[in-house]
């Protein structure tokens, strides 16, 4: 592998370690880390130089004083003539003169380096890639004619190119096979931002400011106060030119990576998008990729050129497929195999090319296609390949947990907390080969589709992780104002501590921003602290200022959900008042209706809960959360068709959501009960299947009395109702009052009254309106089956208002006449 040797003084080690911590040993040789101590130094300074291709000096004041520095560039010189160091590089730190180098070095000089992550990447342009590094297009050539068409035929140069695709479908990739055709001169290895969901101007120009300078915590701090009082036109003024700044000069491309955010739900672009756009100044080539999920025509949009990506046809799939198993020796058991595999996973690069790495670790590993649709496939697949991953190894676990919970390790990072927990080495190690953990060269991040499905681990192994997450807070506790500090890990370390909910006694108290504490809010609603999830969206709307559009929307609606959650009826009306002040929009909208939705169904008020979620769907803005609201409620009701609708609906949003599966086992299996056919056994037991690997994959328990209750309800087995009665005290609220209702329909009256006084008990020492309305109707058809009408009667009036009203029609029909409210 190639390598760069970093030639320095001491006093330029606070720029040059960063340097060192994005590439780490395997890219770099650097004294501090790579030096073995009270041992020869000219000799390892010979060793190190004689093992890397690439000398690279950084040129100061203090460098060009120093004597062991001035050795380095002696023997820099005689290696040159051997032929063994290939490339130079000089980097000016300071205001030192070229003319102090000698002569034979003046014709390597490069420009001055803004900050650390600048020469990163230009290292990493000069640093020969490793084999599984180099990154080919394939199936794109006729994508890559006509983007490299249409950037010839236009009038003039287009400021920035929109991708728009899934994730992986290989917008990038198509993106850099374009440059190389088109503009070769540009720096292979990009300036990359990913912009999070709430993000706006404000969040973007802190992330691009990393790339500016070597940032002390005090100028940072200064350089964000400058930028709030900004109104927005000028914000925006001010990002354009920094993102020229950080590119244009240094022949480089900023990739923003805008995901789902930019664009509103219609496709259409945000205020915040069009103003970015609109101020981007021109330059001789496209200087930033928006790269998007979601399409966007491109005459919404000025100066820019529009591409949408769509997947691979089924023959240069399986080509690149075939690629990828010969480029890495992967040896398949049979060509049946192969085949089974290769049809798996037509349509997708990025999932070809993590399968394809998934089995350089398991050649047995078999893939199963059971969607057409390429989101869902994705879904599954990584379920699937993060499950075979782990396959019981709990070390392995922890590790995909912990890297979940930190969101990005610096490689320094990663080699600090081996150091006190070694399975984690190789554990990262083998995540790395997988193709779970990836780099963009410099710092390391779940692979984009694995992070979804790993924040559960996080939360399961959170108290296992504490002394792990201590050393890597550790480096942030003791943070000063003359402190270098690293933007990008700066944002998820100050999540973290906010999460932890220990005071932040050091400078980076200072550096906190509301979209911190949003994201904190968020993992803690997630968490079900609602307490804590409800004060910091306060902090945070407190602060709307500071906050994109989407920023405020969000932290409204946690404010809301968090004060429902946790009864908190005076921060809800402040969600009920502040809704005017709101950016209109449909899904603003659809936020105040599930609002109000979910704290009706929460109270047992199905009726009005209905009523508000009904609105949503007639919206079109309907989300997992309220078609699975509403599949409750249908099926409360028992409006089958209509609840197996919207469950299905939820499902497709969230494959493998064992929350889901549980409803949907549910409607299933009631359906079943009503109607008798047999055909549908089939599904229950497909369900039944997907939830038992949910359940194992998310830690959660509902598999165990669905599948009781399918023997009961198909098979009549009595033994699995008596072993559901038996171990009730482990069952959560919902399955005990299924199981009350099977006892009703099975005529065990002593164990129906049993659990009956159980549940009345818990719902008066625990309040739990809901299952209180549940438990109401499990009565009133207890009682019509004992033929104690004028009991049953009693209680569809005293609940009348609450059950939704074809329930109330419903419950009506099965009373005789003498008995029905006039």
């Amino acid at each position: 592998m190639s390598r760069a040797f970093l030639s320095h003084s001491s006093y330029d080690k606070d720029f040059v370690e960063k340097v060192f911590s994005e590439l780490g040993t395997g890219k770099c040789v650097y004294d501090k880390e790579t030096f073995k101590k009270n041992s020869d130094l000219a000799l390892q300074i010979r060793e190190g130089l004689e093992e890397c291709d690439v000398y690279v000096l950084f040129l100061s004041e203090a460098s060009i004083r120093s004597g062991w520095v001035n050795s380095e560039i002696d023997l820099a010189s005689e290696l040159k003539a051997q032929w063994k160091i290939k490339k130079f590089l000089v980097f000016q730190l300071d205001s030192t003169s070229w003319s102090t180098l000698p002569p034979w070095m003046g014709r390597y000089v490069v420009s001055c380096p803004p900050s650390p992550h600048h020469v990163a990447l230009r290292l990493l342009d000069e640093l020969r890639p490793a084999p599984n590094e180099e990154e080919s297009c394939y199936g794109r050539s006729e994508d890559e004619r006509k983007v490299i068409d249409e950037l010839s035929e236009l009038d003039h140069v287009p400021y920035y190119l929109y991708f728009s695709g899934p994730i992986g479908i290989g917008r990038r990739t198509l993106a850099n096979a374009v440059y190389k055709a088109y503009y070769p001169d540009i720096n292979r290895n990009k300036i990359q931002i990913k912009a999070d969901l709430t993000d706006g101007i404000l969040d973007i120009y802190r992330k691009a400011l990393a790339y500016s300078a070597n940032w002390r915590a005090r100028d940072l701090k200064l350089e964000m106060d400058r930028i709030v009082i900004l109104d927005q036109i000028d914000r925006t003024k001010a990002l354009t030119q920094l993102l020229y700044e950080i590119s244009t000069t240094f022949r480089q491309v900023v990739i923003i990576d805008l995901g789902t955010t930019a664009l509103t739900e219609e496709g259409r672009p945000q205020s915040w998008f069009v103003n970015l756009t609109k101020y981007l100044k021109p330059s001789n080539y496209p200087y930033i990729w928006f790269l998007s999920r979601r399409f966007l025509n491109g005459s919404d949009l000025p100066n820019g050129l529009c591409f949408g990506v769509e997947p691979l046809d089924e023959k240069w799939s399986i080509h690149l497929f075939r690629v990828l198993i010969r480029k890495h020796n992967i040896s398949l058991p049979s060509r049946e195999e192969q085949n089974l595999i290769e049809n798996s996973i037509v349509g997708h690069p990025g999932l070809i090319t993590m399968v394809a790495n998934y089995l350089r670790r398991n050649p047995k590993y078999k893939p199963n296609r059971t969607h057409n649709n390429i989101v869902k496939l994705i879904n599954e697949q990584v379920q699937s390949i993060l499950t075979d991953f782990i396959d019981g190894n709990i070390e392995r676990e922890k590790a995909v947990a912990f890297v979940a919970e930190s969101y990005i390790l610096s490689y320094e990072e990663i080699q600090l907390i081996s150091r006190n927990w070694p399975a984690f080495e190789e554990s990262t190690d083998a995540m790395l080969d997988a193709g779970i953990l990836v780099s963009d060269g410099v710092d390391y991040t779940l692979a984009s589709y694995i992070q979804r499905y790993s924040s559960n681990l996080a939360g399961r192994h959170r108290e296992a992780l504490t002394e792990a997450r201590k050393i890597l807070l550790s480096a942030f506790d003791n943070i000063t104002e003359e402190s270098f500090v690293s933007i990008q890990l700066l944002d998820a370390r100050i999540v973290e501590h906010i999460i932890e909910g220990k005071p932040i006694g050091s400078y980076l108290s200072n550096l906190i921003m509301p979209s911190q504490q949003l994201k904190a809010a968020k993992r803690k609603y997630d968490s079900q602290d609602y307490k804590s999830s409800l004060s910091l969206a306060k902090a945070a709307f407190g602060q709307a200022e500071k906050l994109s559009q989407e920023g405020q929307r969000e932290a409204w609606r946690l404010i809301g959900l968090s004060s429902i959650r946790g009864e908190d009826e005076e921060s809800f009306r402040f969600f009920l008042a502040e809704y005017k002040n709101i950016i209109q929009a449909p899904q603003t909208d659809a936020i105040y209706y599930f609002g109000n939705g979910l704290r009706e169904r929460l109270h047992g008020n199905l009726r009005e809960a209905l009523k508000w979620y009904k609105k949503i769907k007639q919206d079109r803005y309907a989300d997992t959360h309220v078609y699975r609201e509403l599949a409750y409620i249908y099926a409360f009701e028992r409006s089958f068709d209509e609840a197996y609708s919207c469950v299905k609906k939820a499902h497709d949003l969230a494959i493998g959501n064992p929350y889901i599966l549980d409803i949907l086992a549910m409607i299933l299996l009631e359906r079943y009960r009503a109607e008798r056919r047999h055909t549908m056994i089939a599904d229950i037991d497909i369900c039944l299947g997907e939830l038992r690997s949910a359940d194992e994959r998310e830690g959660t328990t509902f598999y165990f009395a669905r599948s009781k209750m399918r023997d009961v309800i198909i098979n009549n087995d009595l033994v699995s109702l008596n072993e559901l009665f038996t171990n009730r005290k482990n069952l959560p609220i919902s399955a005990k009052v299924a199981l009350l209702s099977m006892l009703s329909l099975k005529d065990k009256d002593y164990q129906y009254n049993e659990l009956h006084g159980e549940l009345k008990r818990s719902i008066r020492d625990n309040r739990n309106p809901l299952a209180q309305i549940e438990i109401a109707r499990i009565e009133f058809e207890h009682l019509v089956i004992k033929e104690q009408f004028a009991e049953a009667a009693k209680i569809l009036a005293a609940h009348r208002q609450k059950f939704t009203e074809l329930c109330c029609e419903q419950l009506a029909r099965q009373l005789p006449s003498a008995h029905k409210r006039a």
